[in-house]
């Protein structure tokens, strides 16, 4: 018969103590960078989206304005005269597109960077999970 002594025992349970705290640690520190993680892809995702929307727009602007350009031929001073407006309008339009896009593109950056920071600690979050399920003597 194996003889267990009372310290051998207190040191095991105060041991079980640590590793499940440690394990309830992680698992809510890991869940919190899992929300992070996932809503940063939602925001990079819709960031995405919305620049996308945006050279789409003033693709159609700049395309728009060429054939403005080529309709008013031999046409009235009116005619003329309304088609500069619109030109000036276009362009107008187009410098504002331009603003949001270039805005987009910093933000889309922005989280870009972020979005890299928070993967590459998780990554790191998850080797040390990995090393130390792998090692729980240490």
């Amino acid at each position: 018969m194996i003889k267990i002594d009372a310290l051998y025992y207190l040191v095991f349970i105060e041991l079980m103590i640590v590793v499940i705290c440690a394990s309830i640690y992680f698992i809510v520190r890991w869940r919190k960078y899992a929300s992070l993680y996932y809503s940063s892809m939602k925001d990079l995702e819709a960031a995405l989206l919305e620049k996308d929307k945006l050279q789409k727009k003033l693709a159609e602007i700049r395309s728009k304005a060429p054939q403005q350009a080529k309709g008013t031929g031999d046409g009235s001073v009116v005619a003329q005269a309304a088609s500069a407006k619109s030109q000036e309008n276009d362009k107008i339009e187009l410098t504002i597109l331009e603003d949001k896009l270039k805005e987009k593109n910093k933000l889309l950056n922005d989280m870009q960077v972020k979005f890299d920071a928070l993967e590459k600690e998780y990554f790191i979050l998850y080797h040390q999970q990995k090393k130390q399920d792998a090692d729980p003597s240490a």
